[in-house]
């Protein structure tokens, strides 16, 4: 087995990773999304590989503050109890002796259970996954007058790791007034994460229309689900996406190590 560190994951290795997960996604009925670029918060990507090349681990830490990581982590389905993710974890540990790591667990996935439970982790918090289905019959109507001068910027590509969205005023479009990122999950699937709107401006309903400008020019590509993490604690977040039409799908256990 071979292992690599890096610190960003070129062109060819985030289709590698992609192509990884998503097969672990399929296999698991997860959609625990791994963050490709340094947009996404990834400090430091450790890779598993057989002698061919095959890609059979991933692991990425994503700092979140001075003290806590998140892992997220993905080993393929045949090569799971192998070893590859206790030598990956091993590294991270190594290289980041100082923090503790923040695992995000489906009940779905059997196998991550039995490891977190080898690792005697400690239940942390729950969060949801939300989902919303582009149907091109039911768009969301962004015309409404009350915020009539404010645009979303697209990006270049919008499949690209950490995309980034910006609504700014027409007439200020050097000052954005919110922003977003989305990253793929799968050919027809974005994960919206990062979701900012300047604190000032807060509470005037801008968030929702970020996310409905959003969901507006994303239903007119070929993306068919737009899927996100809340969590379950954070009741304004839940609040302002269901009223934007995402529902549950998922709900996600953490563990602290």
């Amino acid at each position: 087995m071979n292992i690599c560190r890096y610190a960003t994951l070129s062109k060819n290795l985030q289709t590698s990773v992609c192509q990884m997960t998503a097969g672990c996604r399929l296999h698991d009925q997860s959609s625990l999304s791994y963050p490709l670029s340094p947009k996404e918060g990834a400090d430091c990507h450790y890779l598993a590989a057989n002698d061919l090349g095959e890609l059979c681990a991933v692991l990425a830490v994503i700092p979140l503050d001075s003290n806590t990581a998140e892992i997220s982590a993905f080993t393929r389905p045949d090569q799971r109890k192998k070893g590859c993710f206790s030598r990956l974890l091993a590294l991270a540990l190594n290289d980041y002796e100082d923090f503790d790591f923040l695992f995000a667990f489906s009940p779905r996935c059997k196998d991550t259970l039995a490891t977190l439970d080898a690792l005697d982790a400690e239940f942390s918090h729950e969060e949801h996954q939300m989902e919303f289905l582009l149907d091109r019959k039911q768009l969301p109507d962004i015309s409404s007058p009350s915020h009539a001068g404010f645009t979303l910027t697209v990006p270049e590509n919008i499949l690209s790791p950490g995309a980034q969205w910006l609504l700014v005023q027409e007439a200020k479009l050097s000052s954005p007034i919110g922003s977003c990122l989305t990253s793929p999950v799968s050919p027809d699937c974005l994960c919206l994460h990062q979701v900012r709107i300047t604190p000032s401006l807060r509470g005037q309903g801008l968030g929702r229309l970020l996310i409905r400008q959003l969901l507006w020019q994303l239903g007119q590509t070929d993306i068919s689900r737009v899927v996100l993490h809340v969590s379950g604690d954070n009741i304004p977040a839940l609040s302002l996406y269901k009223k934007t039409g995402f529902r549950i799908t998922e709900t996600l256990s953490y563990y602290y190590y």
